[in-house]
């Protein structure tokens, strides 16, 4: 009892009894009341009323105002589907070359300034939030720099390489040029770097016959890491052993070294096929440079490093730079600056790029590419320890910077830059060519409807083009790549928005990743045994949002060797006494837990997938199928409830939770990766909302929040991780706690950048600057989108519940809240409430839904009677097949 009174929520509930039996005695007989008692009614009341101040303090106003805003942040100005994703920082700069190291750090940095004085940001912003032209004022005094950074669009976004061309790459397209420093004299490529992201870099090579032979040279030069056991690389060729090394064996940072194999088509596919991974340490690849000669060439290594034998190659790849060599049209990006107040404007270039300038062609060249042309000229260059300054005349009023990424080294590559024209086609492409699904919702808070319109078009950015298929990623710096677990989210979402084909597009891309087994193996060598469960949800989840029974009846087949696959993770851990029994073997977990281990997480989404791909084989008809699921889902569950008793621990106020690591004390903070029970709220159905875990779970994470979120859930201590908000607002909702979701939109909201952009983590504010992380990261853009929806629509079961999250300020005279075709498993959702202009009436009109059981449509009023609607019930259930109209009077008519 003792430890549970440390519990706030349990002391305050507590002590107001206690007030409430002194001031019943005290009032039935003041005379006989001892001094003691009044003496606690004093105190508790006063620490009650503190306490209800420090539990409002907490309760976020639904406005925003950036007032959580990191002290630095990246967006994005590329396309969506585009290999190019250039970024701009708060000082409007371009920021180019993010690579295997220092992440999320560029290389590469283009600003503008003045020469003669240190200018300060005063403001960035969008005119228009749907289109990516980001807005920046700098200032020093009377100076003031007005900034358009933007990106050009391009001829066209066809891209790629493909066997005609030799040397293809599969699986992403990441590279950096400039990357590494080694001496000369060096091959050209040795600098530059391809590299994935928790993943494989998986290159194929042309036979001229099947079955045929070459000699396959690979080179690396590692310039981040600074010491050995901190990366190591796997090199699978096809025709060869194995081989496993660490790049500094040969020498410190920045030593150039190859390896040599005599490979061979041993599957006589016409290909040989070349796999890069990383299976200790950093887990991201890299490679710098692939030459391929005839089989049995006599090679002369030092040579080869030297580039004396690049030319006498048959095929031969500049790793690094291979976005641009395969670009069918050059990317071109734009810097533009309007100077008031006089001064000196200057253009920085901070590269580690090969520099010169050509005064004839005003054209920077970097590593003989024409990269930099300006409107006007500099007057004059100076070298600086990290680039090039550009110095323009004094007192120029205007200057634009033309920036090329591309492979094209003649300077007339550069397009002749009209400005209006530029607009025009800006205007044209965003708002009507790119395909973003604007518009399917309208909030009455304008600044939250920008920010969504923004996170909304970032979300789309960050997509691409990967080995034919779109791939929703969530990032455009670091994790350029599939990560199944935030996939699987982000195709929901497409589906949600009505962006039906695209979604279809993206989860035929996520069927390649599945063996034969029925194991979705995503991120290897990573062993992440829930992608499969993933993989299982996201079909059957198409379905309930399209009704498009069709296409996954073609591919029924990919859930059933799906879930043969979870079974088979069952029998590998029925070995009595082990920890694990009856869940899933060690795998890594991630969201802040490192390594491999038993873990709950990939037993979560099993218990989250078996019922889903039960129901859906029911919808087809398969019972004897769905009963040998249920039974799967029986004995995983049983497994996972005797698991839960042994493994869930108490934090320091005697809060009960589950860490993730199965069937050891947790030492770590109690709230790292709480994903895994919001999760399980969210979609499943093996942890009600109202269990007492979920209780003392939600008090432990209130009891570590800052600024409205929770801290500490994922990898960065102390730190914030923004969008775990959303999973924890939609375990509010299903709880009914309505208010406490929006709190934490809001929160959410006042965490990001002016321009819309979140890291993955961030720290409070005044902790620090320190981010974990991709920036931009799309799950919290994607999270937020999610989020309104849901406080306005949520599926509940069986029961759509609308309104639950209503924030009561969105009932001010004259606002409108309406979604406009969301998809559900109810049907498409078509909702309007419109509130008359003296604030004194609303109109609600709901279309005609389905229902998929004994389950209920329900208005949740409560945020209606916090406006001044008092004379309503708690809800209303308007009928499924009918529309609905209702009109609420705050006179009761």
């Amino acid at each position: 009892m003792m430890a549970r009174c440390l519990n706030l929520r349990y002391w305050r509930i507590n002590m107001s009894k206690e007030i409430a039996i002194n001031m019943k005695e005290f009032l039935g007989n003041p005379l006989k009341c001892s001094l003691k008692y009044i003496r606690h009614f004093i105190i508790g009341l006063a620490l009650v009323g503190l306490l209800c101040n420090l539990e409002v303090s907490h309760s976020q106003e639904a406005s925003i105002d950036h007032r959580y805003s990191p002290e630095y942040w990246y967006s994005a100005i590329g396309f969506p589907g585009d290999f190019h994703k250039t970024l701009v920082n708060e000082s409007g700069s371009l920021l180019y070359d993010f690579g295997p190291g220092p992440y999320v750090r560029p290389k590469t940095i283009i600003s503008f300034g003045l020469a003669e004085e240190e200018l300060t940001l005063n403001k960035q912003y969008y005119d228009d939030a749907r289109i990516p032209v980001v807005l920046t004022k700098l200032q020093a005094g009377k100076h003031q720099i007005s900034l358009r950074t933007f990106s050009l669009l391009p001829e066209t976004f066809e891209q790629g390489a493909s066997k005609e061309d030799g040397i293809w790459r599969s699986n992403g397209l990441t590279g950096t040029q400039s990357w590494a420093s080694p001496k000369e004299p060096v091959d050209p490529a040795f600098p530059h770097v391809a590299w994935g992201t928790n993943r494989p870099i998986i290159y194929h090579v042309p036979v001229t016959k099947k079955g045929g032979g070459k000699t396959v040279v690979l080179g690396f030069c590692e310039s981040y890491r600074k010491q050995t056991g901190l990366r190591t690389l796997k090199l699978d060729v096809e025709g060869t052993e194995s081989l496993t090394f660490d790049p500094l064996e040969a020498g410190p940072v920045n030593t150039p070294q190859v390896y040599s194999f005599t490979a061979k088509d041993e599957n006589h596919d016409g290909v040989i096929d070349i796999d890069i991974q990383s299976p200790k340490g950093d887990p991201n690849t890299f490679v710098n440079a692939v030459w391929v000669f005839p089989a049995g060439y006599d090679l002369d290594e030092d040579a080869l490093i030297r580039g004396e034998l690049s030319d006498k190659a048959e095929m031969y790849l500049d790793a690094g730079r291979e976005p641009q060599v395969n670009t069918r049209a050059p990317r071109f990006d734009v810097l533009e600056a309007d100077v008031s107040g006089g001064g000196t404007p200057s253009l920085r270039i901070q590269t580690k790029r090969q520099l010169k300038y050509d005064a004839g062609m005003n054209t920077v060249i970097a590593d003989g590419i024409a990269f930099i042309k300006t409107l006007p000229a500099p007057v004059y260059i100076e070298r600086t320890d990290k680039g090039l300054d550009l110095i323009f005349a004094k007192n120029t009023i205007g200057v634009v910077a033309i920036v090329q990424d591309g492979f094209e080294s003649d300077p007339a590559v550069f397009p002749e830059f009209d400005k209006a024209t530029e607009l025009e086609k800006r205007k044209q492409y965003w708002l009507k060519d790119s395909g973003i699904p604007y518009d399917q919702f309208i909030v009455p808070d304008p600044d939250l409807q920008n920010m969504l319109d923004a996170s909304l078009r970032t979300f789309y950015q960050s997509s691409e083009i990967v080995d034919g298929y779109l791939q929703f990623q969530p990032g455009v710096a670091l994790y350029r790549g599939l990560w199944m677990h935030d996939g699987v989210y982000f195709a929901e979402l497409a589906l949600q928005l009505g962006d039906i084909e695209n979604a279809k597009h993206v989860l035929e891309g996520y069927l390649r990743y599945q063996h034969e087994s029925g194991q979705v193996e995503v991120m290897r060598p990573n062993n992440i045994h829930r992608e499969t469960a993933l993989l299982i949800w996201a079909l059957c989840r198409y379905v309930e949002l399209t009704g498009d029974d069709a296409w996954l009846l073609e591919r029924w087949h990919h859930v059933e060797k799906g879930v043969d696959w979870l079974q088979y993770l069952r029998e590998q851990t029925l070995k009595p006494g082990a920890p694990n029994y009856g869940l899933t073997p060690a795998g890594f977990a991630d969201g802040g837990i490192g390594g491999v281990q038993p873990e709950y997480a990939s037993v979560n989404w099993i218990l989250i997938a078996l019922p889903m791909a039960i129901e859906t084989a029911e919808r087809y008809g398969k019972q004897e199928q769905a009963q040998a699921w249920q039974k799967l889902y029986d004995k995983f569950f049983a497994s996972f409830k005797s698991a839960v008793q042994r493994d869930k621990q108490q934090d320091e106020q005697g809060n009960w939770y589950l860490p993730v690591r199965v069937g050891i004390k947790n030492t770590d903070v109690p709230q790292r990766a709480q994903w895994m029970l919001p999760e399980a709220i969210m979609h499943g159905r093996h942890i009600k909302p109202d269990d007492p875990l979920v209780d003392d779970t939600l008090v432990m994470l209130e009891s570590n929040s800052v600024q409205g979120l929770p801290t500490s859930t994922g990898w960065l201590t102390n730190g914030i991780w923004v969008y775990y908000g959303g999973f924890l607002a939609e375990t509010y909702l299903k709880r009914g706690e309505g208010k406490k979701a929006a709190d934490v939109l809001y929160a959410m909201a006042n965490h990001a950048s002016p321009v819309a952009t979140w890291p993955e983590e961030q720290m409070p504010v005044g902790k620090g600057r320190r981010t974990v992380g991709d920036y931009p990261h799309t799950w919290a853009s994607s999270t937020m989108l999610r989020l309104v929806v849901r406080l306005l629509a949520l599926e509940d079961g069986d029961d759509l519940i609308l309104f639950r999250g209503l924030p009561s300020e969105w009932l001010q005279p004259g606002n409108n809240t309406e979604l406009r075709g969301i998809a559900t498993r109810f049907g498409r959702v078509y909702l309007k409430l419109r509130v008359s202009e003296d604030g004194q009436e609303v109109q609600l009109s709901l279309r005609p839904l389905s229902s998929t059981g004994d389950g209920k449509i329900i208005v949740d009023m409560r945020a209606f009677k916090i406006a001044g609607f008092t004379k309503l019930s708690h809800e209303i259930s308007p009928s499924w097949d009918t529309p609905f109209q209702l009109v609420l009077r705050k006179d009761g008519k």
